[in-house]
């Protein structure tokens, strides 16, 4: 909305960079986030914690279901934009991190190996910046 609007006498080109900039952030976001789970889940792998695959289980299907709606509404937008872009592979990356929970909490409920939880985290963290670097 704030880029639609016109120029003005102090703004020339008007708001249009406002687009590039929203972008831009959530660009930085996405790598900032991404990197952070990879710290996080090297330190799970060197100092296990335990995990309760159960509330892990119901709270993944919760994102995935709260991901696959967000996804609908952006998907329909507009494939030229920058920042809509982000915004899809933004939600891409949380869907796909919401399948990874489930897979570490039913292989978790299943087996009892917590290890998978911070190996699935580090794959999908790295599909995320490979795609987020594309973009």
């Amino acid at each position: 909305h704030l880029a639609g609007r016109p120029a003005t006498g102090r703004l020339t080109y008007g708001f249009a960079r406002v687009k590039t900039l929203v972008a831009y952030t959530n660009g930085v976001a996405i790598f900032a986030i991404a990197l952070w789970i990879v710290y996080e889940a090297w330190g799970r792998l060197i100092h296990p914690a335990p995990v309760l695959g159960g509330p892990m289980l119901v709270v993944a299907l919760a994102g995935l279901l709260v991901n696959i709606a967000c996804f609908f509404v952006l998907h329909g937008g507009d494939r030229e934009s920058l920042n809509m872009r982000g915004a899809i592979l933004h939600v891409l990356g949380d869907l796909l991190g919401s399948a990874a929970a489930i897979a570490a909490a039913l292989i978790i409920l299943a087996t009892g190996w917590t290890p998978i939880d911070p190996i699935l985290s580090v794959l999908v963290s790295l599909l995320i910046l490979s795609t987020a670097w594309s973009l």
